[in-house]
């Protein structure tokens, strides 16, 4: 699927300095306090994670290539395709 919103070849160069940043990550714990359940929002890794913008990029890209978001073009907003719209992002008609 070509990115309307990005010229060509950014998506990998993207993808090429994420695997460059990924490479740099420091040493992190994924459950740093093993007395508790686990959970991503204590994790080391993925406050690491969110804070690259090639993350960013690289999890709102995989988010629109596999249609879990959609762009609404008379809103011009994002949305999530939910259970009321269908996966090409237009809204299910009641039968």
């Amino acid at each position: 699927m070509k990115n309307k919103h990005r010229p060509d070849g950014v998506d990998g160069v993207v993808k090429a300095e994420f695997k460059v940043r990924l490479s740099k990550m420091p040493e992190l714990s994924h459950w740093p306090d093993r007395n508790k359940p686990f959970s991503y929002e204590n994790s080391e890794i993925c406050k690491w994670l969110v804070q690259q913008p090639e993350a960013l990029a690289f999890l709102c890209d995989r988010a629109r290539g596999t249609r879990m978001i959609v762009y609404d073009a008379e809103s011009q907003m994002w949305h999530g395709i939910g259970s009321n719209v269908r996966e090409d992002g237009q809204p299910k008609v009641e039968s």
